[in-house]
């Protein structure tokens, strides 16, 4: 994800250079879709319907924050265009997230949840979705106090943690070896669910 809500203290930019990646919806929706694809600034302005002088110059400052840099360029009708990737999460703690604005959150929260359904079409679409027998896809309705609300929180940050830590220990693994890493997406997601509505006579 281009921007996800992590643990508090697990940051891989400062709070500062967050907050300025973060600052403007486009840049947002710039980070969702560099997680996983490349893109040029004229490419995105077309797909979300945005001026190209204006997403060129929030692909400059995301570029100058270190979030992303030109991998490619490519003569276009006379001109160059330069075709972006993704370098850095924009992985945040807790107190980072209460202190922005509830409009904000809402932005980042839609991205990640659009960057995470591309990654799940573009697997599917690719046939590796579902290519291994142990791949795991759950989800679950529950109901809870706020103690279970609590303590169903506290797995999912311990899990995170978890597989932070397999994701060190393969890569210690994978540099000694030299084989091949496995390119995998992994989902923890926990959230209040609207009241149903009961039925109407």
């Amino acid at each position: 994800m281009a921007a996800s809500k992590g643990k508090e203290g697990t940051k891989d930019v400062t709070s500062q250079d967050l907050v300025r990646a973060l600052s403007h919806p486009t840049r947002v929706r710039i980070l969702g879709v560099l997680s996983h694809r490349n893109i040029s600034p004229s490419d995105f302005a077309r797909e979300e319907g945005e001026v190209v002088t204006n997403v060129s110059y929030h692909f400059r400052e995301l570029a100058k924050l270190g979030f992303a840099e030109i991998v490619e360029t490519r003569p276009v009708r006379g001109s160059m265009e330069h075709i972006y990737c993704g370098t850095r999460r924009a992985l945040f703690g807790d107190d980072d997230w209460r202190q922005m604005p509830k409009p904000l959150q809402r932005v980042i929260t839609g991205t990640v949840f659009h960057d995470m359904v591309g990654r799940m079409s573009e697997a599917i679409e690719a046939g590796t979705f579902d290519s291994r027998d142990d791949s795991h896809f759950t989800w679950s309705p529950v109901s809870l106090d706020e103690q279970g609300w609590t303590r169903m929180m506290a797995i999912l940050g311990t899990a995170f943690e978890e597989i932070a830590e397999v994701e060190v220990e393969a890569a210690e693994r994978l540099a000694r070896d030299g084989s091949e890493p496995i390119p995998a997406t992994i989902v923890l997601a926990g959230f209040e669910s609207p009241k149903s509505r009961g039925k109407q006579d």
